[in-house]
């Protein structure tokens, strides 16, 4: 399978997708209302699509590059990723989650069905994270995991900041927010001793996306870096049947 099939959960990090009305700062707010506010901002647009850029290191390899679009159908629960050679355009790989399925394929490899709930993010590398699907799931689709509002979680509040702790008997992860935007994810997994940082900065243009979001994945040895650089966002996009095929 190509490896940029292993790149296509990264990238939706960022997808608040409304103005937070409320002019406070956050650190004028008690908890619950900056949990609110949180869950405002990250709230859901029907339809999106955005272009970026990727680029893979990994240490005593040279840099893999990638152009990769991707489309959400929020409505249904549909998304559509598709990567290709930057400099000719040639396809690299295509990725489509539907109807409870991962759809993986390229030109070159047969369409792979991966259920969703078995579907495990790998990177490049020996050392690289392994992490379940579901870590990514609903910002994947524009929301914040649900165990950032979970009476189990942890919060610390400094300033601006909000840092959100939560641990079950399979992994702990942490979130950091800055004026209502996630900032930083941490991921430990309590039985492969993987870990993952993901770090979101900057704002493309003037939409709720980052700039940049940079994952950094290891188990033992260096870790293995991609990043994701937004370069179009189109919060008002059309999702049709056809826009997300599963054979091709």
């Amino acid at each position: 399978m190509n490896r940029f099939l292993s790149l296509v959960l990264l990238f939706a990090l960022g997808c608040e997708t409304t103005t937070v009305k409320e002019n406070l700062p956050p650190e004028q707010l008690n908890l619950k209302q900056r949990l609110e506010r949180i869950r405002a901002t990250y709230k859901p647009a029907d339809c999106f699509s955005a272009a970026f850029g990727i680029e893979s290191r990994q240490a005593g390899q040279s840099a893999q590059n990638a152009d990769g679009s991707m489309r959400v159908d929020n409505v249904n629960k549909r998304v559509r990723l598709y990567f290709v050679e930057p400099i000719f355009g040639i396809t690299l790989s295509h990725v489509t989650i539907r109807d409870g399925f991962v759809y993986l394929g390229s030109p070159r490899d047969a369409i792979v069905q991966i259920p969703l709930d078995r579907f495990v993010l790998s990177g490049l590398g020996n050392n690289s994270i392994r992490l379940p699907f579901r870590l990514f799931q609903d910002l994947m689709y524009g929301r914040i995991p649900e165990e950032v509002f979970s009476p189990q979680a942890r919060y610390t509040e400094k300033g601006n900041r909000l840092l959100v702790d939560y641990e079950d008997a399979v992994s702990r992860v942490s979130y950091e927010f800055e004026n209502d935007r996630l900032r930083l994810v941490n991921y430990f997994h309590k039985a492969d001793r993987a870990s993952a940082r993901a770090d979101l900065t900057g704002a493309f243009r003037n939409t709720p996306f980052p700039q940049t979001v940079e994952l950094a994945g290891w188990i033992d040895g260096p870790p293995e870096k991609m990043i994701a650089r937004f370069t179009g966002v189109d919060m008002q996009a059309v999702c049709k049947e056809v826009q997300f095929p599963i054979t091709q």
